[in-house]
């Protein structure tokens, strides 16, 4: 055999070792979305693998698409779980290679599962926090502040007062509700002594009718009725989806004592607590 002829067959068996199937390698990711992902587009960035590589076949849940190392980028995909899998063409190629993830574009809603009552004289509030998505975290925050990481049970002591506790849920993709969950609730400070006697103690008249202690009679009880509530809605009664409604719960009257909270119960789940008789509500 000529010398020309053995040279070019060494080559030809030196490049078949080095490129049998045992040594070959597929093509690899460097990077891509994360496992929970918001967005729509999904970036990759990949390099072929070994052997005499002639092409690439790519695919996004079995469907082809062009694509071309160093990076590839999908667009406009939907909600839902997918699939981007590589695959070197040639001789001595290996694969193919897949990267999974899903989208998540919806952001989750907050609820509670518990509450502290919305007028009492606990000043320890328990709140049971709720989502319609599985694997969320929670925030938090009290009087408006700035929110913060809390578990799904919160415990807060609080003042005297009026309270608005605030949550929200973010799910594994990073969406935020943008409506939290809100909820409000008076404390109120423990009742003074004697308040439901006139006399403010055991008179020297005695306990008799008409006296001037803690007697039975009109003259030494308060006699206590729950207040008679009014609403009416200011301006137009019908509002368009998404708008809001003024209320104005002005009217109530109290025989016993002066109002000093007003709470709106809107019958969709929520309610508000305020110190003012007006509110809004969509």
């Amino acid at each position: 055999m000529p010398a020309k002829a053995k040279g070019l067959a060494a080559a030809v068996v030196l490049a078949a070792a080095l490129a049998t199937p045992g040594n070959a390698l597929a093509a690899s990711f460097i990077s891509g979305p994360p496992p929970f992902s918001n967005s729509p587009d999904a970036t990759f960035e990949w390099r072929s693998g070994g052997g005499l590589v002639l092409g690439h076949e790519c695919r996004i849940d079995g469907t082809r698409v062009d694509c071309q190392p160093p990076t590839t980028t999908l667009r406009g995909l939907p909600d839902g779980e997918h699939v981007f899998t590589i695959k070197d063409q040639g001789l001595f190629t290996d694969g193919p290679v897949s990267w999974r993830w899903t989208i998540d574009t919806q952001p989750p809603e907050t609820s509670f599962g518990a509450t502290p009552p919305a007028y009492g004289e606990s000043r320890e509030a328990r709140f049971e926090l709720r989502s319609n998505e599985q694997g969320v975290r929670f925030e938090c925050r009290l009087e408006g502040q700035s929110f913060s990481a809390c578990d799904a049970t919160v415990t807060r002591t609080v003042d005297y007062g009026l309270h608005t506790f605030e949550a929200r849920a973010i799910d594994r993709a990073g969406n935020v509700d943008p409506t939290p969950a809100r909820y409000s609730w008076f404390v109120a400070p423990p009742a003074p002594p004697n308040l439901g006697g006139v006399g403010g103690g055991t008179g020297s008249s005695g306990t008799g009718s008409g006296g001037a202690g803690n007697g039975g009679g009109p003259a030494g009880s308060v006699l206590l009725r729950p207040p008679e509530a009014t609403l009416r809605i200011i301006g137009s009664r019908t509002a368009r989806q998404g708008r809001a409604l003024r209320f104005d719960a002005g009217g109530s009257r109290a025989a016993a004592a002066r109002i000093v909270i007003y709470r709106f119960e809107w019958g969709d789940g929520t309610a508000d607590t305020t110190y003012q008789p007006r509110a809004i509500h969509a």
